[in-house]
């Protein structure tokens, strides 16, 4: 069980584990999931609304990438908002290469669920990141 009390903290666990169908069971059915990552740096980047939509960007995601880390590392409550810090560790599957660093996210929470998530990252870190994994998947 998570050191913090929230469902973001909850979903966190089971995104670390890779576990789908246990990180489904704390979205809403209508999320409105937006990273702050535009498409053309990375293909799930953008705003996804609906379970049917964020399911098939979460499984594009674990197709992608390895949970080496995906652990809150800060967290408050206001309501029916929750923040948290995440320290991740992500690998490219196809290349080995990882990426590490902390992300921010705020989240809404509606009967028990997470109806609305909102994600930001360094831009200038996932951009060298994907051209690295980019350069690297070119050479194979």
């Amino acid at each position: 069980m998570s050191k913090f009390d929230g469902i973001t903290p909850r979903f966190c666990e089971a995104w670390e584990r890779q576990d789908l169908e246990a990180s489904l069971e704390f979205i809403h059915r209508d999320i409105v999931y937006s990273m702050f990552i535009p498409e053309d740096v990375v293909p799930f980047g953008g705003e996804t609304r609906g379970k049917p939509a964020m399911t098939d960007r979460m499984k594009t995601i674990l197709e992608q990438f390895a949970m080496v880390r995906f652990e809150p590392i800060l967290f408050r409550k206001d309501g029916a908002t929750e923040y948290m810090r995440v320290a991740y560790e992500f690998r490219h599957r196809m290349t080995g290469e990882t990426i590490a660093g902390v992300m921010r996210i705020i989240t809404r929470i509606d009967s028990g669920l997470i109806h609305d998530w909102k994600e930001f990252h360094d831009l200038e870190m996932v951009k060298a990141f994907m051209r690295l994994i980019a350069y690297k998947a070119n050479e194979a």
